[in-house]
């Protein structure tokens, strides 16, 4: 008897969890289900990256859905009536952390239990909080697996030779949201990099290290980087998954950009793409407003994939993929929020282990746009609208005249020579 009795309050409990992990189906308002997970936005097929997008069936669909850490909402600004009420209805607080730089309070909640879920939708829509609270969405890293070529990036995009003997980037500060750093690796024992780490205690260190080489590099390193004497803050957001896949979530986000914010960054790298969330938005609307450039990888989801976030917003600049023969990256997304083309497909990047590998991705595509915002003005004097719209004149135009969906204005263009820093 007693065996039954516990076979059965273990099935129960087992329901209850997977009611509770999101397959139950009280409303399809995203604010109150529960969200399935996504699948990483990664390409890790062995394939060649020509544009034979025809193909692979697989680009029809979207490959990246919306994620959310599970019981949790964040929002923005509630007042202490509303967080009553919010408790009345069997929210709690998990923190309340004011975001001194973007001017706003930042409020993280943990959802009501699942027997007080049939009735929330309509209790905070008589509250008028239903448009308040938001899921707290999980985001994954804008890389894919690489068997192309040697990097060409820097020719490409006319950087100069001058990058080579370490003088880009004196007196520089860019900031940076990714994964942990291998600041070990030959060549960023000399960088100098700040990090703060944002989430968890399971770091990721392989994509934040390949990033940070590609901008911060030795000159003389086998992985020299665009910006060798520029200084790097770097917010480590990311934490390995139960599979040991690195993901992150607006909550993180939001408390990193306004940390960077506090460092005086002339533009933020954010190489990873998730869904549309209210609150990481206004994070991003406020930090433009503070004349801080966001650059936004465009995703690897595939030509028909919905716009990627953070590059979807108006405020970031989007930054699509193509290879050395300057045709599109085969898994870019594609759409008007794109703004200009880089080097992202058979780029040479640094790996935690010290050595080296080929990779793909607009996660490499948006550093290169970073470097190029950052280096054109140093002392952050012009807007980042003047600086966007420089961005574009100077493109080289490809695909269909003027801005595309498929390559934005163009091919990044830097020009010749490198200032030091502070002068010009």
């Amino acid at each position: 008897m007693l065996v039954r009795l516990l076979t059965r309050l273990l099935a129960l409990h087992l329901v209850l969890a997977l009611l509770s992990a999101g397959l139950w189906l009280l409303q399809p308002d995203e604010r109150w289900s529960p969200i399935a997970p996504a699948q990483a936005d990664d390409d890790d097929d062995d394939d060649d990256d020509d544009d034979d997008d025809d193909s692979d069936g697989g680009l029809s669909e979207p490959r990246v859905s919306a994620e959310a850490v599970p019981f949790e909402v964040i929002a923005i600004d509630l007042t202490p009536a509303q967080l009553a009420t919010l408790s009345q209805l069997g929210y709690t607080l998990i923190d309340e952390l004011p975001m001194a730089n973007l001017q706003f309070t930042l409020f993280r909640l943990r959802e009501p239990p699942i027997w007080r879920r049939l009735t929330l939708p309509e209790a905070l829509r008589q509250a008028q909080l239903d448009d308040d609270l938001h899921p707290n969405h999980r985001y994954r890293l804008a890389r894919a697996a690489c068997t192309d070529n040697r990097c060409f990036g820097f020719d490409a995009i006319g950087w100069p030779a001058a990058t080579a003997a370490g003088r880009c980037g004196r007196g520089l500060t860019i900031g940076v949201i990714d994964t942990a750093i291998d600041a070990s690796h030959p060549a960023l024992r000399s960088a100098q990099i700040e990090s703060r780490a944002f989430l968890g205690d399971r770091p990721s260190f392989d994509h934040g290290t390949a990033v940070a080489a590609l901008l911060v590099g030795a000159a003389g390193s086998e992985h020299p980087g665009l910006l060798p004497s520029a200084r790097l803050v770097a917010a480590d957001v990311f934490e390995r998954d139960i599979v040991g896949q690195p993901r992150t979530d607006a909550h993180a986000i939001v408390r990193a950009i306004d940390w960077l914010a506090s460092q005086r960054v002339r533009a933020i790298n954010m190489s990873f793409a998730g869904p549309d969330n209210a609150v990481l938005g206004e994070a991003v609307r406020r930090a433009v407003q503070r004349n801080v450039a966001i650059v936004a990888a465009g995703g690897n989801s595939g030509p028909n994939a919905k716009p990627a976030y953070p590059a979807g917003w108006d405020e970031a600049i989007a930054v699509t993929a193509v290879d050395a023969s300057l045709r599109p990256y085969r898994r870019a997304n594609r759409g008007e929020y794109l703004d200009v083309s880089a080097p992202g497909v058979g780029v040479w990047v640094a790996r935690p282990d010290g050595s080296g590998r080929f990779d793909n991705g607009t996660s490499f595509a948006a550093v290169f746009v970073t470097a190029a915002l950052a280096e054109a003005d140093p002392r952050g004097r012009q807007s980042v609208a003047t600086l966007r719209t420089r961005l574009a004149r100077q493109a080289r135009d490809l695909g269909e005249p003027g801005r595309d969906p498929v390559f934005g204005y163009g091919l990044l263009q830097s020009k010749p020579g490198c200032r030091p820093a502070g002068k010009g």
